[in-house]
């Protein structure tokens, strides 16, 4: 066994432990994100909601847009 080899193991289990550290981060961040949706007012709320929708619906549009423009530039 020659000593690259036996670093392997040890940098196998480090790895495991930083994918087990960033799967540990995600958790914590999402569970921030709980409880600070958690701390918002209804009113708040709907009114992210509803901004968001507003952005989903324009985005929408553009793309349908953009589809058309690219079917009538693609006849000619």
């Amino acid at each position: 066994m020659t000593e690259d080899d036996k670093l392997r193991p040890e940098e196998s289990e480090t790895g495991a432990e930083n994918l087990q550290d960033a799967e540990d981060a995600q958790v914590d961040a999402a569970s921030d994100d709980v409880e600070e949706e958690a701390e918002k007012s209804p009113e708040e709320r709907i009114a992210e909601l509803a901004t968001a929708l507003a952005e989903a619906n324009d985005r929408s549009l553009r793309n349908l847009a953009e589809m058309e423009n690219i079917r009538r530039r693609g006849r000619t």
